[in-house]
């Protein structure tokens, strides 16, 4: 097993019981890295954070800032983030969320990897959800969080990549000289609209150095109601800030690309562009679509039940375990001793407060 530590950062305000959640299954599961956490909470929350960090001891190694600064909105939580990075020390790093866990073996996998292939930035693996079931009463841990990888030669093919099919590099294990990169001008960026701050050092990420999706399961992110409230992409477009916005975008990332590509300012600009022109249009389709994704659901459905019925159970058996990843719990509705990740998922379901 690699020596080395993962920073995890997290920048929260004013959730101190799923931040509690957290620490507490980092505690339970024995977990080595270290906490890097930037709060911009009002005085409530910090109290209740802070008695908990001081309860914990020495089972676990917390880094605490509080920045009551950058509470204004979801940009500031990549200020914030940008901010903990000065105070990193560990070689390897990455992002989360107030209530998103990490398995620190699959932690050490990225590591691992990233030691032995030094030219890749940044590495990952599967992610999964936990969601509060209200019909059976409990938290459920299901369903695929897709983190993507991209891979080229040039920085310029794997920024158009991202731009055709993106997902969030923020939580994939970077080398912290490169995550810091990652966050160029983030404080530059106005408070809103809020999607910058989360493509921008995304795109920068790829820009920078290959990333490596690896056969583990690596996350599993928390869903609040919050994660479904945000403005619309039309409602972010229409925002007074977004046009400094993208003219922040577009000059960060073209100046990354000349000085990697060796390209001139006019193309690099151009590539930056069509690239988040085709991200928009992506986007735009998901959101607005008029296709009949019920009905569609429906077919899809029917052809499932049909397929399953003919499968041998040793086939479903090798799907459900290396496939789905989607179904933790046995017909009794307890979670599955058989899982590999057993240990981790009982210690985050025991932390949790329904």
């Amino acid at each position: 097993m690699t020596e080395n530590k993962v920073a995890i950062i997290i920048a929260t305000k004013n959730r101190s019981e799923k931040l509690i959640e957290l620490l507490k299954y980092y505690v339970a599961i024995k977990s080595r890295h270290t906490i890097y956490i930037g709060d911009a909470s009002d005085s409530y929350h910090i109290k209740e954070t802070v008695l908990t960090i001081k309860s914990l001891g020495n089972s676990i190694d917390i880094v605490y800032k509080q920045y009551p600064e950058y509470g204004r909105a979801q940009t500031d939580n990549a200020k914030t983030v940008e901010k903990m990075l000065e105070f990193v020390e560990e070689e390897y790093v990455v992002g989360s969320g107030d209530d998103d866990y990490f398995l620190p073996k699959s932690l050490d996998k990225c590591v691992n990897f990233l030691e032995n292939n030094p030219d890749y930035s940044s590495a990952h693996g599967y992610g999964t959800f936990l969601t509060y079931n209200e019909t059976k009463g409990k938290s459920i841990l299901g369903g695929r969080y897709i983190l993507n990888d991209y891979k080229a030669d040039l920085a310029s093919e794997r920024f158009k990549k991202v731009s055709n099919c993106t997902s969030v590099l923020f939580f994939s294990v970077h080398r912290t000289k490169i995550f810091r990169k990652a966050y160029k001008n983030i404080e530059k960026l106005p408070i809103h609209p809020a999607l910058f701050e989360e493509i921008m050092p995304t795109f920068m990420s790829a820009i920078l150095g290959n990333s490596k999706k690896l056969d583990c399961l690596y996350l599993i992110r928390g869903i609040h109601e919050l994660r479904y409230k945000q403005s619309k992409l039309m409602e972010k477009i229409t925002d007074s800030g977004w046009s400094n916005s993208v003219e922040i975008f577009i000059n960060t990332l073209s100046e990354e690309l000349r000085a990697i590509d060796g390209i001139d300012e006019i193309e690099s600009k151009e590539i930056v562009k069509q690239g988040f022109i085709d991200y928009l249009e992506g986007n735009i389709k998901s959101y607005y679509s008029n296709k009949d994704m019920v009905s569609l659901e429906n077919i899809n459905k029917r052809v499932l039940n049909k397929f399953k019925q003919w499968i041998p159970v040793y086939v479903k058996k090798f799907i459900r375990n290396n496939i789905l990843l989607n179904d933790y719990y046995d017909k009794s509705g307890q979670l599955s001793k058989a899982l590999p990740y057993y240990f981790e998922f009982r210690s985050l379901l025991n932390n949790i407060k329904e």
